[in-house]
């Protein structure tokens, strides 16, 4: 399994899309440190200032460029606040995703490996691995190269410490990688480049609708609970500022259950499909 991961990394790190992916980090960081604000694709509805005073948006004196207010202390979690914003790494983990399974698929070099002494279960293991290795890597440097990046451009005003900058990440973390470990099983269930992105492109933007769609017409509370804590978004976004460690727990498990789930039915599937 470690020569197929070595075989992989090779390939991939000698390619360009895996490139596009850091790239994307980049210039998210850039954009979001440079105006000193925070983006994020996804319900607008679903931000979360944890227990912080809420931020303030005022217009400079033409009227056009909004920005937003801060006071000291909320200048100092500015990063913090961005990390708050990591749902915007859902669209890099992808790319990942894409060129560490998808692209042996639609260059039909699977059955060729599968026959080179390589079991099904060595193959979605080794793959899943990979996944979760680089994506942990992405994470990691995004929260690396944004700190140093608003240390440098904003100064210590809006600089925290590492070590808060390191909680945030690590909070997150199993939530994301359950993310890289859905998209690892739809990558197994289609088998398809083009089935792939249709599915995982637009997901979370029409999961978040359904869920939205579905609480205005029910109000049902269960629903509201989930949207407003365990949806991906908006639990990225607490855990960020949370200090509760039994909501930090439960994400976890939501993370490391949806590692094992998916695994579990990705593999089954796999197992027993005839690869052509």
């Amino acid at each position: 399994m470690m020569n197929m991961i070595r075989a992989d990394l090779y390939r991939i790190f000698k390619g360009i899309n895996i490139y596009l992916a850091i790239g994307i980090v980049i210039l998210m960081a850039s954009i979001s440190v440079g105006m000193r604000e925070v983006g994020h694709i996804g319900n607008a509805s679903l931000d979360y200032q944890g227990d912080t005073p809420s931020l303030v948006r005022e217009t400079t004196s033409d009227g056009l460029l909004p920005h937003t207010v801060r006071t000291e202390e909320q200048k100092k979690s500015f990063v913090t606040d961005i990390l708050s914003s990591n749902i915007n790494l859902y669209y890099p983990i992808i790319v990942i995703v894409f060129v560490v399974l998808m692209a042996d698929f639609s260059n039909h070099t699977v059955k060729n490996t599968l026959s080179a002494a390589f079991s099904k279960n060595k193959y979605y293991l080794s793959k899943l691995a990979l996944n979760l290795i680089l994506s942990t890597a992405l994470i990691f440097f995004n929260s690396i190269f944004l700190y140093l990046l608003n240390f440098i451009v904003n100064g210590k005003a809006y600089t925290g410490t590492v070590g808060s900058v390191f909680a945030t990440t690590l909070k997150q973390l199993p939530m994301l990688l359950g993310v890289a470990s859905l998209m690892t099983m739809l990558g197994f269930l289609t088998r398809k480049s083009a089935a792939f992105n249709a599915i995982v492109i637009p997901f979370q933007v029409l999961f978040q609708m359904l869920i939205n769609a579905l609480y205005v017409i029910t109000k049902w509370e269960l629903v509201g609970k989930f949207l407003y804590n365990y949806e991906l978004q908006s639990a990225l976004s607490q855990l960020a500022f949370s200090t509760d460690w039994a909501y930090i727990m439960t994400c976890a498990c939501i993370g490391l259950a949806e590692i094992a789930i998916s695994t579990a039915i990705g593999f089954q599937v796999f197992k027993k499909t005839e690869i052509k």
